[in-house]
């Protein structure tokens, strides 16, 4: 699993690569916390590179989720994979994060508030 972050226009752009799942969840919890405290409040999330999600990433990805609101932010993933896609759909992630098909619409999201 590897976690790239990008300043992009007061956006931080997260790129998520490779299995988020209980053997990499610990590493990008840490990764992950480190980039929204010493970030920005808006953050997009490339998900064409996440291959897989276990209930350890869905976790860590409400948790994220979660601080960032707690600190009036705002959070848009984009282009996630059939798999992972359908992971969230599952289990109703879909009505709790803003999910986009293009980077270009994350943006316009993010930045409408």
């Amino acid at each position: 699993m590897e976690l790239n972050s990008y300043q992009e226009d007061g956006i931080v752009r997260l790129e998520v690569i490779g299995r988020l799942d209980t053997a990499t969840a610990q590493e990008f919890e840490k990764k992950v916390l480190a980039v929204i405290e010493n970030a920005e409040q808006s953050f997009i999330m490339d998900c064409d590179g996440m291959e897989y999600i276990s209930s350890s990433g869905l976790r860590i990805m409400l948790m994220m989720l979660k601080k960032i609101k707690n600190a009036q932010g705002n959070l848009v993933l984009y282009r996630l994979q059939d798999n992972v896609s359908e992971v969230f759909r599952i289990c109703n992630f879909t009505s709790l994060f803003n999910i986009t098909a293009t980077k270009e619409a994350a943006v316009e999201l993010c930045s409408a508030g």
